[in-house]
């Protein structure tokens, strides 16, 4: 029975963009291809061995996969040419979980992999440890049930002339299920930036006390109790000057932090009471770099408008190239490895956000202060995703402008 897996999808210079690291892995996965074809396990070995050394890491899991999938797609015409290849690939997964253990997809493929080679007790175990890690992961489910299944028939093991490539295999595979877990101890920073934000700071902070491990607020020259507040909290404040520029004043932010997971937060947006509790039981997945949370955009008037939900990625783990860039709407996923989906969570905690109420909208003059900065960007560098903001902005002024210059209804 063919088991399902899940997935996303020689020497040269070191890749400095995203388009080359893509070209990086889509030649070896070409000549891993080509490997398969010739029956040239050495080389098969030795495409998974020079990942292992590749400055990105999770460049180097995505050729674990995409190679690992055209493995176990290859059926060559001799009756068990497939074996080799199947075993070259489960000790090269292998050699990456003794490394890190605590990684579902690679735990899943890899028992996908002894399965097929009827090692499968390994199997079992392996598919359990990648359950223990994410009880979602597609077909890790049936898959352990599959291997039980197949167990409980007296299945045989393989004997081929590549059955001295197997004996080593199912220790290893059952060590690497024993140590598969949640990391223990990690720590939490909440990073803000804030200006005049005595109102709203205290509903802010006040639900993560004890939940997060330190409080990090950058104040650009509030002229109220803001920086108080924060210091009543417990909060770390860094004082940093207005350069008109947001992901100046987050980085610095992130900059004073030292947790090893950050979440970000605006003053006017609050996180559920009842969900703070549950944000320490994310840290210990390591096999995540993110999570994505529930948030709530109020719109409209104080007490009455509409609200529309998103999932925002808020909370991530703290590595010195994850850095936000461009003066507003700024963005932060631009060296996250969004190409591995399954890296990144979604999760039901709620946050509140009320930035975009209308008083709240006049109050802090947003709309004049994103056309000035959204215009001096586009002069800057200019590019469709500023051009498409600055839109929205000008329309949006013009809406409010249009509302407030009606003439009020007759009695």
């Amino acid at each position: 029975m063919a088991l399902r897996i899940s997935s996303t999808p020689r020497a040269e210079p070191l890749p400095t963009s995203r388009a080359e690291w893509r070209r990086r892995v889509d030649a070896a996965c070409a000549d891993a291809a080509a490997a398969l074809r010739d029956g040239n396990l050495d080389a098969l070995a030795a495409i998974y061995a020079n990942a292992a050394g590749w400055e990105d890491p999770f460049r180097a899991q995505q050729l674990r996969i995409r190679a690992t999938e055209l493995v176990l797609a290859h059926r060559p015409a001799a009756l068990d040419a497939w074996v080799g290849p199947f075993a070259v690939a489960a000790s090269a997964l292998l050699d990456a979980l003794e490394r890190e253990p605590s990684d579902p997809v690679i735990l899943n493929h890899t028992g996908v992999l002894l399965y097929e080679l009827r090692e499968l007790r390994a199997a079992d175990e392996l598919f359990a440890a990648a359950l223990r890690l994410d009880p979602d992961l597609p077909h890790a489910g049936a898959n352990r049930a599959a291997a039980r299944h197949a167990r409980s028939r007296g299945a045989t093991r393989l004997k081929t002339r590549h059955s001295g490539r197997l004996k080593p295999l199912s220790g290893r595979a059952r060590n690497v299920a024993r140590r598969a877990g949640p990391a223990t101890g990690l720590t939490l920073s909440l990073c803000m930036i804030v200006k005049d934000e005595e109102q709203m700071l205290p509903g802010c902070l006040e639900p993560l006390v004890g939940h997060v491990d330190e409080m990090i607020v950058v104040d650009t020259g509030s002229s109220d109790r803001t920086v108080e507040i924060a210091e009543c909290f417990g909060a770390k404040v860094v004082h940093f000057p207005w350069t008109g520029s947001f992901s100046d004043a987050r980085n610095a932010s992130i900059e004073a932090a030292t947790g090893d997971w950050l979440i970000y937060l605006d003053a006017d947006e609050h996180l559920e009471a009842e969900d703070a509790p549950r944000l320490r039981g994310l840290l210990g997945r390591t096999w995540r770099e993110g999570f994505h949370l529930v948030e709530t955009n109020y719109t409209g008037g104080a007490d009455a408008g509409s609200a529309v939900t998103h999932m925002a990625l808020r909370l991530w783990r703290n590595r010195p190239q994850y850095r936000f860039e461009g003066r507003i709407h700024e963005q932060k996923t631009q060296t996250m490895p969004t190409y591995l989906p399954e890296r990144f969570e979604t999760t039901t905690i709620r946050v509140r956000h009320y930035g975009y109420l209308n008083h709240r909208i006049a109050s802090k003059e947003k709309s004049r202060r994103n056309v000035e900065l959204l215009q001096q960007e586009a002069a800057e560098a200019p590019t469709p995703f500023t051009d498409y903001n600055l839109a929205m902005s000008f329309a949006s002024m013009s809406s409010r402008f249009c509302w407030a210059s009606m003439p009020a209804a007759a009695e």
